[in-house]
């Protein structure tokens, strides 16, 4: 099994390379959207108890339980069907890029190549800028301030089940900075780059 993980910025065009790379290694692609689907159509999960939401996702680490009340309903219910969902994934794919979710650390055991994308301020506020949802009219500093909200978000979902650094490169095989790049034609050398990372965990 090999599995490519890609944890982003806001704005850099993480989502986007995630798509490209499976489809130049003809691999599944999964993201947000697709897991949040698939958690959604399996089984509910109904109230579950402190004891079954830490054996969901590794909450123990220097962290009470009390500490995250508040995402004891609702939100920690989705988190968990999230996670199941991506180990679901895990085991009927041979192969798979699989965007955002922590998926880094829900599937560590599979022991999976790790990218995070990001890029400068100015190009991730120009990239939103240019695929923003139809109707949406923010200036670049409510751009900026969105980004950053966002990336809060992912910072904060992230210490929900991990106790590592969300964004710090110790935590990741490759960095990629899309900052004034064509996505399109950072695929091919990266995807280069995994195969023989790939090769190299085979001998």
């Amino acid at each position: 099994m090999q599995i490519i993980t890609i944890s982003r910025e806001f704005g850099s065009g993480g989502r986007e390379f995630g798509k490209r790379l499976a489809q130049s290694l003809g691999w599944a692609y999964y993201d947000k959207d697709i897991i949040l689907n698939l958690a959604q159509s399996n089984e509910k999960i109904n109230e579950l108890s402190e004891k079954e939401l830490l054996q969901e996702f590794p909450i123990s680490f220097g962290k009470t339980f009390s500490s995250l009340s508040i995402f004891r309903n609702s939100a920690v219910n989705l988190v968990a069907k999230e996670q199941r969902a991506i180990r679901s994934i895990a085991k009927r794919e041979e192969n798979f890029v699989i965007v955002g979710r922590c998926a880094d650390v829900v599937l560590k055991k599979h022991k999976p190549f790790n990218l995070f994308i990001y890029a400068d301020m100015n190009a991730k506020i120009k990239r939103c800028k240019k695929h923003h949802p139809k109707g949406e009219k923010l200036t670049d500093k409510e751009m900026e301030k969105k980004i950053k909200q966002v990336d809060s978000a992912r910072r904060k979902y992230h210490e929900l089940v991990s106790t590592e650094k969300w964004g710090d490169k110790k935590n990741y095989h490759l960095l990629i900075n899309t900052s004034g790049a064509d996505i399109e034609s950072l695929v091919a050398p990266v995807s280069e780059y995994i195969k023989t990372y790939f090769d190299g965990k085979k001998k």
